[in-house]
């Protein structure tokens, strides 16, 4: 199978929370990248693809938790995977610093950032 992700994936295993249409879904972040996350539930999560919510991830030793607006990209038994949907620079900031402060492959972010640097670059001169 050919790899298709964009962004390495950093393993975690913090405490998060994903609301959704006012009500809380207790989960364990699994693994998170510069692009989404995927979230373990211990129940099933009756969340449709496509839908918008509010990650709310509780970093040990931090004192404020990192929020995340996400898509719901995939889901199975209790498993949703996310995607990251616009942040603002604070929240890409956070999740930068939080990729960094967890990753075993440094010289692999840094590549990724510079190639997100790129294609913003790009993006603004075309704009």
């Amino acid at each position: 199978m050919i790899e298709q992700r964009r962004f390495h994936r950093v393993r975690m295993t913090e405490r998060c929370v994903l609301a959704y249409q006012g009500v809380l879904y207790h989960g364990e972040l699994e693994n998170i990248s510069l692009n989404g996350a995927v979230v373990g539930f211990t129940d099933s999560v009756p969340i449709p693809l496509g839908s918008i919510g509010l990650l709310t991830v509780y970093l040990k030793g931090e004192k404020n938790p990192l929020k995340l607006n996400v898509e719901v990209i995939h889901g199975n038994l209790g498993m949703l995977g996310m995607r990251f949907v616009p942040l603002d620079e604070s929240g890409q900031a956070s999740l930068v610093h939080l990729v960094e402060s967890f990753t075993t492959e440094p010289e692999k972010l840094a590549s990724e950032l510079e190639s997100l640097k790129w294609h913003i670059a790009n993006y603004l001169r075309a704009s």
